[in-house]
């Protein structure tokens, strides 16, 4: 990832290509300098100040996004954003409207070494909620902004950045069936599949996030499951027959359990390693962080009616939710919240 460079006074945001107005065809420089910058004489501070203030708390976005290390909402700011709204061809109003937020989270996207700055003291690590970082007690994390990363593909999503930030309520964990998180991804991406997730965790417990958790991802079946969760795909052939193939490629044997869900005996299976359920406890630490999901699952391995009805709070598998899936059968949520509590 590149990233932005900082001179005394001035801050330098380097624009991706493909994120400039159609009438661009070139990669700009937009520089903001708090010295040289002029205020519009008829500028209206206190409206865009407010404007500013409500957008940035419905839709989540901080000062420091136009000028590095402001906190406040002030004639600096608004001035900020006019530079920047001029600079990418927009009405130039100082307000930070949709459009502009949108052009302003895809530079910030593209400049992701700069984010990671504002949580380098509490994590090496983050996951990404509109634009934001959130800190995640994990030392294997590749973004969808990455080189290496999976990306959910266009189309396979609904896409909210802009919009009111979600009311997230459930985390709902599934598993893959597939032998690693790039063949999952390569699945979920084939044309005329509407499914997507935004996490994935591999093997050896790398955590995938292919993109912003802010949107919505069809992972759960219904329209208001996906709209108020995020999702994760575990990776997990499943069947005990593809236990060769994890230790002919240096994974070791996965342990074989059993379970019951729905009050249906699952057969014998292949089980997560344990480095992956600490991968997946990481993100379920870093859910009640941000989110302030509670440490609580069903009471039950079967479908529970909150969790249908999107009134239950907390973790979840995605039995609890549909009849007609037994992902993760076998795998004690319940017993693993409580080493997170």
């Amino acid at each position: 990832m590149g990233a932005g460079t900082s001179l005394r006074g001035t801050h330098v945001f380097p624009i991706a290509a493909g994120t400039l107005p159609p009438t661009t065809t070139s990669t700009k420089v937009f520089v903001y300098s708090a010295h040289s910058h002029k205020r519009r004489n008829k500028m209206n501070y206190s409206a865009a100040i407010k404007y500013n203030q409500q957008q940035a708390t419905t839709v989540g976005w901080e000062p420091d996004w136009f000028i590095p290390n402001h906190k406040l909402f002030d004639n600096e700011l608004v001035d900020a954003i006019v530079a920047f709204q001029k600079e990418c061809g927009l009405s130039a109003d100082g307000y930070c409207g949709p459009s502009t937020y949108r052009r302003k989270y895809a530079e910030r996207m593209a400049l992701f070494d700069e984010v990671r700055e504002e949580v380098e003291e509490k994590s090496d690590a983050f996951l990404v909620f509109g634009g934001e970082p959130l800190p995640i007690n994990w030392d294997k994390v590749v973004l969808w902004t990455e080189p290496k990363g999976l990306k959910t593909a266009e189309g396979k999503y609904t896409d909210l950045i802009g919009q009111p930030k979600r009311d997230i309520r459930m985390f709902v964990n599934h598993w893959d069936v597939c032998l690693n998180s790039a063949a999952c991804s390569k699945v979920l991406n084939k044309p005329g599949r509407q499914a997507s997730i935004h996490l994935m965790v591999d093997n050896d417990g790398t955590i995938y996030q292919s993109c912003d958790l802010q949107n919505i991802t069809w992972h759960a079946g219904g329209r208001s499951w996906n709209k108020h969760s995020i999702g994760v795909e575990i990776s997990n052939a499943y069947y005990t027959k593809y236990q060769s193939w994890y230790v002919r490629n240096g994974y070791g044997e996965r342990p074989i359990v059993t379970g019951s869900v729905n009050g249906n005996e699952l057969e014998p299976h292949l089980d997560f390693y344990d480095v992956q359920k600490a991968a997946v406890r990481a993100i379920w630490e870093c859910m009640h962080n941000a989110f302030g999901l509670p440490y609580e699952a069903p009471p039950v391995d079967a479908l529970y009616k909150p969790a249908q009805d999107c009134e239950f709070r907390g973790f979840v598998h995605h039995y609890n939710l549909s009849s007609k899936k037994i992902d993760c059968g076998g795998w004690d949520i319940r017993k693993e919240l409580e080493k997170l509590k």
